[in-house]
């Protein structure tokens, strides 16, 4: 799929392992038993008294795990990425923590509710307040968090409309504010526009060395896709990859066999089908190419990174209209395709359908097993307050997450896969890792393998 892509907690970590040298690992058993935290990687300036945390952390967690980081870094300035409720969905910010740690400046490229993001609680109003919200230029407020006085920066370089770049951004700026320690200027809202100029382009380059799939956003990327999904409407990606052209235009059988080919030469198909396509394929391409040209735009509009009121204003009008034009167009072009493609409409209508009842029907038949005792705490957990607002618990049961204790509030979870619906999971408690002093990105890996797919929302 073309486009930009969110980034997950081993992305950001790679990324920031392209500009950082030394990353080191704190174990969850480094800062003693239940302390919300997984495993996280971190970097030591060799120059200044800064840790940069690579690992973006729960920012629900962050005022209980504050404390423990201050021992665990005594007298160090912390720069890291949160991971928290946003304007319209899970997003993920900049904080910088001074040295005595009296002093919290989280820089959000949107303009989230401070009170919401840490609390992690969303609900029904939280779109149209979220949208309120960032109508409001350049918002600042401030909150205690920990003991110490937090100041919430809304730098609006990410669009409202945009729910996928929080991650670059984070990097982005994260660099920018190690750029301004090491030269010895104060971190403030402006010299931090100033300090990143285009902040989802240059972690976008990086990334490309290492996840070239998340960052394909060419012309003809889009126009492939707009291609495919025109003739190959109901064929996955792995699928449309083995197509070639005789099968999906001339129609000759992908399979093969004999008998298919003789009723292909018999039926005249080499010359029915290929006429059928030509009538009907480029009436149902332009509408594709068009909804594919206003996802392109998007896309563009999510690499431009203005800070003048005027100009994020302009982008985020900019950014609504080409969402309404590819969702106008992709509809144009579903709706005409009952008529040159009635055969392929009913299919792919049947296969939601056959999909929806197959759904219900695993819901019926889970909801008919009397719980474990495992999913009774789960169900008892999911009761209290902390989950009130949250999907996590739908989140289990639709992907059959077990879990041995209940979670603690808004534990990150950790894995290379990323996951594209952009909530943030919880994952079981901790195992404890063998031995501290055995800090090798296998033994990471190994303790983070248990926990559940993980990606960052904007």
């Amino acid at each position: 799929m073309p486009g930009y892509k969110v980034l997950n907690n081993y992305e950001t970590e790679d990324l920031f392992a392209q500009y950082l040298d030394g990353i080191n690992i704190v174990t969850s058993n480094q800062f003693g038993e239940g302390v919300p935290s997984n495993p996280f990687k971190f970097h030591t300036h060799p120059e200044t008294d800064l840790i940069i945390i690579t690992s973006p952390l729960a920012a629900n967690n962050f005022e209980e795990l504050l404390p423990h980081l201050k021992n665990h870094f005594p007298g160090k300035q912390l720069l890291l990425g949160l991971t928290g409720q946003g304007a319209t969905e899970q997003h993920i910010i900049t904080a910088h923590v001074s040295a005595d740690h009296q002093t919290i400046n989280l820089y959000d490229p949107k303009a989230s509710n401070a009170q919401r993001f840490f609390s992690g609680k969303g609900g029904p109003w939280t779109l149209v307040l979220g949208l309120l919200r960032a109508l409001n230029p350049f918002p600042k407020t401030t909150l205690p968090l920990a003991g110490a006085k937090a100041f919430h920066h809304a730098l609006g370089t990410q669009s409202f409309f945009d729910g996928v770049s929080c991650g670059y951004h984070n990097v982005a700026n994260i660099l920018a504010c190690k750029k301004l320690i090491e030269e010895g200027n104060p971190i403030t809202r402006n010299s931090l526009l100033n300090k990143t100029k285009n902040p989802v382009n240059e972690a976008a380059q990086r990334l490309i060395a290492i996840s070239p799939d998340k960052v394909n956003s060419s012309f003809t990327s889009f126009i492939k896709k707009a291609w495919q999904d025109t003739v190959m409407p109901l064929q996955s990606d792995a699928q449309r990859k083995a197509l070639k052209f005789q099968h999906y235009f001339l129609g000759w059988p992908a399979e093969g066999k004999t008998s298919q080919k003789i009723i292909y030469f018999v039926s005249l198909r080499f010359i029915v089908q290929p006429l059928i396509n030509l009538l009907r394929r480029p009436v149902e391409f332009t509408f594709n190419a068009l909804s594919e040209t206003a996802n392109f735009l998007k896309n563009s509009l999510i690499n431009w990174a203005p800070t003048n009121l005027f100009t994020q204003y302009l982008r985020s009008g900019l950014m609504l209209l080409a969402n309404g034009m590819q969702g106008l167009f992709k509809g144009a072009y579903l709706a005409l395709r009952t008529i040159t493609s009635p055969i392929t409409t009913f299919q792919a209508i049947k296969e939601t359908f056959n999909s929806d009842t197959k759904d219900n029907a695993t819901a019926k038949a889970s909801s008919s097993v009397k719980p474990t005792t495992v999913q009774d705490e789960v169900d008892e957990f999911a009761n209290e307050k902390i989950l009130s607002d949250s999907n996590v618990v739908r989140l289990f049961k639709a992907k059959g997450v077990s879990m041995v204790t209940p979670p603690k509030k808004g534990e990150l979870t950790r894995n290379a896969d990323d996951v594209a619906d952009e909530f943030v999971n919880v994952e079981e408690t901790p195992q404890e890792l063998p031995n501290s002093d055995l800090q090798s990105e296998q033994e990471y890996k190994e303790e983070t393998k248990t926990t559940t797919p993980f990606g960052t929302g904007c």
